[in-house]
This record gives C-alpha cells, sequence and structure tokens, in this order.
C-alpha cells in the first residue's frame, strides 16, 4: 500500500458506529466513529455496519493524515442499505397539533401546495398560521393558487401565496440546501420539496408539509392534506425511513484500493515529471554558461531543439485552453467514456461544421506559438551568450506547464477523470446478480403479430416542454409531442405531467443510447472492442432486433447519416440482420443527388419522406415488420434549420425543436392514416439527453432532466403511479408493447414498465445504480463484450 514497512493502516472512520470487529459493528450512539484496521492484502467479502442516519463518513488515513474522502454518495452506492420506520404509529396530526408540536427551535417546517388547499384552510387554522406570521394563505389568494412557507427555529423564514404564477424558494438554512416549488392546478400543478437534493414528498394534491430535526439531522415526517375538511391526511411513508443496516460489499473495498493505488501511481509519475522538467532547464543552464565563458553564441542544435521543445509547449498549452473551452461550453454533461468511445471508433460521416469554431481557435493558437517562437529565435540569435535565452525558456516552460497542469486540473473537476480511473478498476457485481439473458428468457408473442415503429429522436428530452406539463422551460418548443405523449403513454401514471427516462452510465451518447434501448445494457468500454473489421460489436447481447428476426420480422434501420458512424450498421446488421438504409444507401439509390450533403447527410424532412414508402413497401409484404429510424436535426449544436422552421423564437434551438416536433407528430398522423396501423405500435424515444448544456442553464432548481418517450397503439396501458426508469428498461418495454409475454418482466438490466416489477432505478435509486453502471464488471467484460 504505502510501503513494506507499513502493514497495518487505520483505513476507515464510520460516523454513529463503533465496535472494532472487523466481521461486524454494532451501533453505539454515545460513540461517533469507529477506526477499522486494514492489513495490506487481507480482503474482505463483506463488512455489516449499524448505524441510525444516512451521514456515513469514510476516509483513508495514513500516519494521522488524510489521504482520500469518500463522500456519502459513494458508500451508499457501495452498499446495500436495509430500511426501517422511524416510527410505525405516528398519528395523523392535524395541522394545528403538528405546528405546535414542531414549532420551535429543533425543527425545520416546510410546506407547499400543490393544485390547491383554498377549501381546507378552517377557520382555526387560519389563526394558527396567522399567528406564526403567515398573513397571507390559500384561502386568502382563492382557489387553485399556488403557496409555500418555511419556518425554522419557531420563526417564519420566508411564505409566498399566488394566484398567477407558481412559486419557487431556494436558501441556504442551518447548513442545508432548501428547495421548495408550488403550483396550483393551473400553474404548474405540483408540489416539492428538497432538502439538500432530496425529496421529501410527492405531487400530491393539497397541502404537503415536511418536518426535519435540525439537531438530530433526520427526517421527522412527511404529511399531506387534502383540500376537503371531510378529507383523511395521507403520510408519505416511503420517505419516513432509516437505514438500519448497511452491508458494504467488495465494491467499496475495490473503491478505496483503486484510489490508494492511483494516489501511489501519481507518487511516482509527478516527481519523475518535476525532474525531466529541471533536468531540461539544467542543461539550457550548463549550455548558457558554456556560451558565457567561449564567448560564442548557443550550439546550432541545442537551439534548434529548444526552439521546436518550446513550439511544442505552447502550442499544447494554447491548444488545451481553448480545447477545454469549447468542451466545457457544448460538451458540459459528456462523460470520459464517450470521449474515449468516439476517439476510437469509426467516425465517417461526422458533421464537422459543428467544430469550425474549435478548428479556427486552435489553428490561430498554432500559428501564434510558431510565430512568437520564430520571432525569439531571431532576438536571441544576437546575443553573445544566452541570459536572455535562459529566461525566454523558464518563462515558456512556466507559463505552458502552468496552463496545461490548469487545465487538468478543471478536466479532471468538470469530467471526473480521476473517478473515471477509480470506477475503471472497482469492480461490480451488479451484472452477475441482476443480468438476466434474453436468449435464455421465455419470451410469448401474441398469435397475431404487431409491427413496430421505433423512431429514436435525436437529443429529445421532456424538458424542452413547459413547467405546466413537466418540462423544464417557460414556453412548449414541442407542444405537438407533448401532446402525443400526454395522450398516450409515458408512464406518468396517476400523474398528469411528462415523464421519460434517465440515461445513466454508459448510455449518455448515440450510439450507447441505441444499445441502451435495444439491449438493456450500456456501451461500456473497452474501447477498441465495438465493431472494428475484425471484432464484432457486443457480440454477448441478446437485442430487440435478434428476438424479432427469431419470430419472423423483417428488421429495417432508416437514418439520414453515415452508418458507419460509430459503427450503428455494424450493430444493427449484426443482431437482427436489420436492412440498413443509410446516407449513402439514399446516393445509390437516386433519392439525393450524389454531391448531396446537409448537416450529418440529409435532413428529417427527407428522412420521413423515404420512411413512408420505406413502409408502404414492408406493408405490402404481408409479414411483421420492425422499421427502426433516426433523426439527426435536434442534434447539437443549435440543430439544423431546414425549409419547414419557422422563425418563432430567439434561440435557433427552439426553432428546430418546434419544427422537428411538428414534422414528429405529422408522420405520425400519416401512419395513423394508414391500414397497417391498427396492426403497429410506435414507439417515439430521445436517443439522449441535450450536449448543448448551454441551452438548458435556464432549469428550475433541481429539475431532473429526463429524455423523451411515448408509447402509441399498444393494448396495454398502465395505470400505477409514475414510474421512475431508464432508456434500459425500453427494451423489454417494446416487446411487451407488441403484446409479448416475458417471464419474470426483466431482459437485460430493464424492467417492462407495464408490469408492477420495480426497475433498478426503483429498487436502488438513480445515483445507485448510475455509480453501479460505470464500475468495472468481469461479467459485463466476459459475456457481454467479447
Amino acid at each position: 500500500m504505502y510501503g513494506k514497512d507499513m502493514d497495518k493502516h487505520t483505513l476507515t472512520e464510520v460516523e454513529y458506529s463503533s465496535d472494532s470487529d472487523l466481521e461486524r459493528h454494532k451501533a453505539d450512539k454515545n460513540n461517533t466513529t469507529v477506526k477499522v484496521p486494514y492489513v495490506a492484502g487481507e480482503t474482505f467479502d463483506e463488512m455489516n455496519i449499524y448505524t441510525d442516519t444516512k451521514n456515513i463518513k469514510m476516509a483513508i488515513k495514513w500516519n494521522g493524515i488524510t489521504v482520500k474522502k469518500f463522500s456519502n454518495d459513494i458508500i451508499l452506492n457501495n452498499c446495500t442499505v436495509k430500511y426501517d420506520l422511524i416510527d410505525d404509529e405516528l398519528p395523523d396530526y392535524s395541522i394545528e397539533e403538528l405546528l405546535e408540536k414542531y414549532c420551535d427551535k429543533q425543527y425545520l417546517i416546510l410546506m407547499a401546495v400543490c393544485t390547491d388547499y383554498s377549501l381546507g384552510i378552517t377557520d382555526s387554522i387560519q389563526q394558527c398560521l396567522n399567528d406564526i406570521g403567515i398573513d397571507s394563505t390559500p384561502r386568502d389568494t382563492g382557489i387553485a393558487s399556488s403557496f409555500y412557507a418555511v419556518i425554522s427555529d419557531g420563526k417564519l423564514v420566508k411564505t409566498e401565496s399566488s394566484n398567477e404564477a407558481a412559486l419557487y424558494f431556494k436558501k441556504k438554512i442551518h447548513g442545508h440546501n432548501i428547495n421548495l416549488c408550488s403550483g396550483g392546478q393551473y400553474l404548474g400543478n405540483w408540489a416539492d420539496i428538497k432538502i439538500d437534493g432530496e425529496s421529501y414528498c410527492t405531487h400530491r394534491q393539497g397541502l404537503n408539509i415536511v418536518v426535519y430535526d435540525l439537531e438530530k439531522d433526520c427526517l421527522v415526517d412527511s404529511i399531506g392534506y387534502q383540500n376537503y375538511q371531510e378529507a383523511s391526511v395521507f403520510r408519505n411513508t416511503e420517505y419516513l425511513q432509516k437505514p438500519i443496516e448497511l452491508i458494504a460489499g467488495k465494491s467499496a473495498f475495490d473503491t478505496i484500493n483503486a484510489n490508494i493505488n492511483i494516489i501511489n501511481f501519481l507518487q511516482l509519475v509527478i516527481p519523475c515529471f518535476i525532474a525531466l522538467i529541471l533536468t531540461f532547464i539544467w542543461n539550457m543552464i550548463r549550455i548558457v554558461e558554456k556560451s558565457k565563458r567561449t564567448n560564442q553564441t548557443i550550439n546550432i542544435v541545442w537551439f534548434v531543439i529548444h526552439q521546436i521543445v518550446m513550439a511544442i509547449l505552447l502550442m499544447l498549452a494554447s491548444g488545451l485552453v481553448w480545447g477545454y473551452k469549447y468542451l466545457s461550453n457544448q460538451f458540459e454533461d459528456v462523460s470520459i467514456s464517450q470521449l474515449l468511445f468516439h476517439m476510437t471508433t469509426d467516425l465517417g460521416g461526422t458533421n464537422w461544421s459543428d467544430f469550425r469554431n474549435l478548428f479556427i481557435e486552435i489553428g490561430s493558437s498554432i500559428i501564434f506559438a510558431i510565430v512568437f517562437v520564430v520571432l525569439l529565435s531571431i532576438f536571441i540569435r544576437k546575443q553573445k551568450w544566452g541570459y536572455r535565452f535562459l529566461a525566454s525558456s523558464l518563462i515558456i516552460v512556466i507559463i505552458s506547464f502552468g496552463t496545461i497542469g490548469n487545465v487538468f486540473a478543471k478536466f479532471n473537476k468538470n469530467y471526473g477523470l480521476y473517478n473515471y480511473a477509480v470506477a475503471s478498476q472497482t469492480k461490480t457485481n451488479l451484472y452477475d446478480v441482476y443480468y438476466v439473458d434474453p436468449s435464455k428468457t421465455k419470451i410469448t408473442f401474441p398469435e397475431h403479430k404487431k409491427n413496430l415503429i421505433y423512431i429514436f429522436l435525436e437529443s429529445m428530452e421532456i424538458s424542452d416542454s413547459d413547467t405546466e406539463n413537466g418540462g423544464g422551460k417557460d414556453t412548449d418548443y414541442i407542444s405537438e409531442l407533448t401532446d402525443l405523449a400526454l395522450n398516450n403513454e409515458c408512464f406518468n401514471g396517476t400523474d398528469t405531467h411528462l415523464n421519460g427516462a434517465y440515461p445513466l452510465g454508459n448510455t449518455t451518447w448515440t450510439a450507447a443510447g441505441l444499445v441502451a434501448q435495444t439491449s438493456g445494457v450500456p456501451l461500456n468500454a473497452d474501447v477498441n472492442a465495438y465493431g472494428s473489421d475484425d471484432e464484432e460489436f457486443l457480440p454477448g447481447v441478446f437485442s430487440t432486433g435478434q428476438i424479432l428476426e427469431q419470430n419472423g420480422y423483417n428488421n429495417c434501420l432508416l437514418i439520414g447519416s453515415d452508418k458507419s458512424f460509430a459503427n450503428r450498421g455494424k450493430y444493427f446488421e449484426e443482431h437482427g440482420d436489420f436492412k440498413v438504409y443509410d446516407y449513402n444507401w439514399a446516393i445509390k439509390t437516386h433519392k439525393i443527388p450524389s454531391d448531396y450533403f446537409e448537416w450529418w447527410g440529409y435532413e428529417d424532412e427527407k428522412l420521413f419522406d423515404f420512411a413512408k414508402d420505406t413502409l408502404t413497401e414492408l406493408a405490402s409484404k404481408g409479414e411483421p415488420f420492425n422499421l427502426t429510424m433516426l433523426t439527426t436535426d435536434t442534434h447539437f449544436t443549435d440543430g439544423y434549420v431546414c425549409d419547414l422552421c419557422e422563425n418563432q423564437y430567439g434561440q435557433q434551438y427552439s426553432n428546430v425543436l418546434a419544427c422537428n416536433s411538428r414534422q414528429v407528430a405529422s408522420f405520425v398522423e400519416w401512419i395513423q392514416q394508414q391500414d397497417f396501423y391498427e396492426d403497429t405500435v410506435i414507439i417515439l424515444s430521445g436517443d439522449h439527453l441535450c450536449m448543448d448544456s448551454s441551452y438548458f442553464k435556464d432549469m428550475p432548481d433541481g429539475y431532473d432532466r429526463r429524455t423523451y418517450v411515448n408509447v402509441i397503439n399498444s393494448d396495454k396501458k398502465y395505470t400505477g403511479d409514475a414510474r421512475t426508469y431508464t432508456t434500459m428498461d425500453m427494451f423489454p418495454t417494446t416487446l411487451s408493447a407488441l403484446g409479448c409475454g416475458i417471464e419474470g418482466d426483466r431482459l437485460g438490466l430493464g424492467t417492462d414498465l407495464f408490469s408492477n416489477t420495480k426497475t433498478l432505478a426503483e429498487e436502488f435509486g438513480c445515483s445507485a445504480l448510475d455509480y453501479q453502471l460505470k464500475l468495472n464488471s468481469k461479467f459485463y467484460n466476459k459475456n457481454i463484450l467479447n
């Protein structure tokens, strides 16, 4: 670990735990920490920690010095958490009783109205709220008004009530980040109460109240009151839980070991790097001194080497600055895995116009570096000895390495380079336990098979809609798609807002999104193994296309770009024997001129026209078919302005989104007018979130961006509570929408959303699942990748 002489280390500190027995740690509330000795080379299968709080802390320590701290999320994401109710017998307090009990210095009380609570406020409740200092209540502002209140230390912090707009509150109170939102029936129709980013109430109608104990740092109650006096109190029991046991699996120790290995690596590399710089400078000093003694100019060979090195340093430094600036502005949410994937896969058909500004900036930097060094060389060569030569060298080295170091530090902070390295060395057994092999699962098709039209909508997300419908914008830029989703199936259950899928782990770019939604797994790197000439593309997966092919379907892929980009064509051809109709196919069949190239190939207007011809031909064969499509107009940056786009809004991307929404809705309407529609399921799904992060900087605080999802004309309907799901869940859900029965309701890592089986996101939470998906899996590497 840290040297042969050190055989033991104080490895972890766990708050609210005690007893240093390695096999079992039981709670002792009188003791705040436990130090667990770790013997070098020893491994643990599991460590049990009993605790009464979610506030767990862990750190690697060496001789009393903290080397690496682990966040609360990292620990919880590596643990199996068993929960128990805080109190099984909480009484159904009236509002007056609740305020009387908790209005003192120990508690934080948060209120937010969803839909309406004007009729629920009696004279007694009104007087009680007035006594606290709340002068304007929903009873005062009228039916369907928004309202929130924040009470801390027995005193009113802030309250608002309005019948004209949704209300938001954001403030740090006693070290906790508090976020509230309230929307009346016609003002968003929702409510949310978040403490430190965690929601503690659902969007249930009425007055929602959350009570938090500031001294014990825990939730006390989450309760709601419906709009009528005779209505019963409802309690959000799902939030009234405490973790009573954490079982830290081997991945927790792998994470610790990975951090130690990387720290050791950096301890070796950084000194060597510094030594290399010092050696270079020392050689320059020797050359300068020699030239001074001999009264000669600097040796021409060393001079040339020096100038080349200086030019490279300047070009590297300036190029990295512009490159990082471009990445941080345009790809704030891009993962390291995506960058590595696209650096090592086929980029045929890339729309390089997106990177025009970047190329100009980097090119200018290179020209500047060359000119600067040439002018410097002319200046230096006029000297008989090289003090200025040495001074210029030191200045360039310091500026260049300072700049490079700063860029790498910012890159690591924004893109998690260090965390990626740790994750690559940390093992997970997620796939061993939860992966369901579709090739070995019983899938029963109906006697009369339905056709499938699956349209991947480039970068489409529900965030593009307005807040009233569950989006994140003031204006609904995709109003047609919003209406389609709310009138069909987006798995919002009894909720009236849009619902969509979370793209977790390595499912956040187009190729990965296609794989996730058709195979139920992320696209993890080994970056060299995805569809090279002598390698299959994920040979271990068994996809939607393969299942449909086995059951007599004709599979087609229609895209307006080059199929070779990211080897998408290879994936579909190897998994379902798809006939791929791409940009090159359109040229060969004379659908577009040979020199035609717009955006990524041809625009979506032509894509939908070609799709009509393709569907007509497929339907005429009298066999079930699957047409998979991928749009491109809404790709970053700013999207493609086609002839159908209107100039309605101030931002180009908003106009492109609105145009694409109209085109998709028009295409769906055309399908619904065809004879084959009765036997056809249509699925509209965003492939991933939009990467143009600057466009989404105006999202409401705490808003969760999700991809757009809509299932049309399935015989199945979902009627439960709104689902929390990922793009991987679309794999079994697609087959279920066609009327298939799936044994166990799961395929890959996905869950049939029409079923009552919990998704992995519902079972573990999105944060924990996202973390586990990014770890290294021996099962994935052996059974899926190879």
